[in-house]
């Protein structure tokens, strides 16, 4: 039982490493899905004109790949980002 538990343990860890298990891929995630926008009431074209979006790149410090990502300005901050 001990060596059927490591096996199937160790099987399942390297299919999960490999990415073959994944459910999603990162196409699927990327961006903001009309759900979102219908589940909060919002309309991404009144978003986009009240706030200030600027996408940035992040580099992951752990494998040296860019995580995409937005900084919205609040209102308060009349477009800096030192507010």
């Amino acid at each position: 039982m001990i060596v059927l538990f490591t096996g199937a343990s160790i099987f399942i860890g390297t299919q999960v490493f490999a990415g073959s298990t994944q459910l999603v891929t990162n196409e699927e995630t990327k961006g903001v899905t009309e759900v979102f926008w219908e589940k909060y009431n919002l309309n991404y074209e009144s978003f986009c004109t009240k706030y200030k979006i600027e996408g940035l790149e992040i580099t992951s410090s752990f494998d040296q790949h860019t995580i995409p990502g937005d900084y919205i300005y609040s209102i308060e901050s009349r477009d800096s980002k030192n507010h």
